[in-house]
């Protein structure tokens, strides 16, 4: 059986963003579902989006490029993540206004959190776990009232 995810966000305008896995457009609906924007990444394959405080949609993709779009789709910027980092997740800090990048680096078989302005330029990069602790892969997730949260197979951190 092969299962395809979709990752959905809310905008402030109450927008749905949708993004499918294996499929590179972007779609911005209403609230009621209707589409009001279509977009195409340049990514074969999406992994994740957030939305940002000004309605800027960031994707994270497969191709080790996370980059930022306007509300309506047009390419606004790319973030550069450090060599060896491919991306995992991405979402958006609200609290101090920041895009946390999930990163995993083979090299050293680790997940790192990179923290970003908004304009794009790292701030900081912390360690988050190694993935051979048996804990599982861990995931982003946010709140636009709260901390960033990390969540494994056995626990939550949050940030």
């Amino acid at each position: 059986m092969h299962v395809d995810w979709v990752n959905v966000a809310i905008n402030k305008n109450n927008d749905i963003v949708m993004m499918k896995v294996n499929d590179p457009n972007v779609y911005v609906c209403d609230n009621t579902g209707r589409v009001k924007h279509k977009f195409q990444h340049d990514a074969d394959s999406l992994r994740d989006l957030a939305i940002t405080d000004q309605n800027e949609i960031v994707i994270s993709s497969y191709d080790m490029a996370v980059s930022v779009y306007t509300e309506k789709g047009n390419p606004k910027s790319t973030i550069k993540l450090p060599e060896s980092n491919r991306p995992y997740g991405v979402t958006f800090h609200h609290v101090i206004s920041k895009i946390i990048v999930l990163t995993y680096n083979k090299e050293e078989d680790s997940f790192f959190l990179l923290c970003y302005c908004e304009a794009g330029e790292l701030e900081s990069s912390t360690f988050c776990c190694n993935l051979s602790d048996g804990k599982g892969r861990p995931y982003l997730t946010s709140h636009p009232n709260g901390p960033v949260a990390v969540v494994r197979e056995n626990s939550i951190t949050f940030i």
